[in-house]
């Protein structure tokens, strides 16, 4: 190992340990799942490694499952292999030597690796969850009363020709010109929280006069219906020149506006649209934008999608 430290390959360091290429090879994949567990021969390869035993084992799992403000568990809420690690070794004096061990535990406490969604820290969770419930008595009377009731929000798209890593073949210097041009494609999509379906609206840019296209676009294609609107306090949803628009005798009196609670998107089912879209797209390279545009309106547009308002 102090050999492929000291960057030397494969076959170099086969003919100074007089082994064979696939026994160096070999070695070198047990070090990477196992590591050193003593510089002495007996124990070699973990086999007398400390071990957890099924009671301990037993008490990790209730303790990563415990929310952090019960006695017991950790102060953060967020876990990580060292922070486990450090837990472990301080409570049962335990220590594995390959991150695959810690895994493991995560795995049996049915835990994931995922990236955690951001909250801004000025969010209020209790007002949050207060104007939740009255969200959801809103949406109860507005259906009562024949309206249509939609998630909406806006995203952008943007396409940058980017190449980070491909196969290329060893010893040669290679150079790929790219572009740096960055182009964007706006979003307007509305949840139908009744059908499921999805409506996407293109938009040139995020602003007032877009949004109030776009409004009208959702007007044509439910004609004649009484439309609800929830979506977030973005500046172009609360201006003054769409809310002229709105009242009695009006040219959007048939459309009505509810407010998510602010620095809480995590609350708007179309929000998970878009997450379907971003995947569908996600490590993806296209000639051209409209190559990109098209995969990512076809993983949604029109689709039925069975989110829920998410209430904490």
């Amino acid at each position: 190992m102090i050999l492929s430290m000291q960057r030397r390959n494969v076959p170099d360091i086969a003919e100074i340990l007089m082994r064979s290429e696939n026994t160096i090879r070999e070695w070198l994949q047990s070090f990477e799942k196992t590591r050193i567990s003593s510089i002495f021969p007996e124990y070699t390869d973990n086999d007398n490694a400390s071990k957890l035993t099924e009671k301990q084992r037993e008490e990790i799992q209730e303790t990563l499952n415990t929310p952090s403000n019960k006695e017991g568990s950790l102060p953060d809420a967020f876990w990580s292999v060292g922070r486990l690690k450090e837990y472990i070794t301080a409570a049962y004096g335990v220590v594995y030597e390959s991150d695959r061990s810690y895994h493991h535990i995560f795995t049996l406490s049915e835990f994931s690796f995922k990236l955690p969604e951001g909250l801004d820290r000025r969010r209020s969770d209790k007002f949050v969850e207060k104007r939740m419930l009255e969200i959801q008595r809103e949406i109860d009377e507005k259906q009562k009363d024949g309206y249509t009731v939609f998630f909406a929000d806006e995203c952008s798209l943007c396409f940058e020709t980017e190449y980070r890593r491909a196969w290329l073949p060893k010893g040669e210097k290679t150079i790929l010109k790219v572009s740096r041009e960055k182009i964007r494609q706006n979003y307007f999509g509305a949840l139908n929280l009744k059908s499921k379906k999805e409506e996407l609206i293109s938009l040139s840019w995020q602003n007032t006069e877009n949004m109030i296209e776009a409004l009208r676009e959702l007007t044509r294609r439910y004609q004649g219906q009484k439309i609800c609107i929830i979506w977030d306090n973005a500046k172009w949803h609360r201006s003054k020149e769409l809310r002229s628009l709105l009242g009695k005798g009006k040219e959007f009196s048939h459309i009505r506006f509810v407010w998510l609670p602010p620095y809480a998107p995590d609350k708007n089912p179309q929000e998970h649209v878009w997450r379907v879209g971003k995947e569908a797209v996600k490590n993806t390279i296209t000639e051209t934008f409209d190559e990109l545009k098209i995969m990512f309106e076809d993983s949604i547009r029109g689709k039925k999608f069975n989110y829920k308002m998410l209430q904490i």
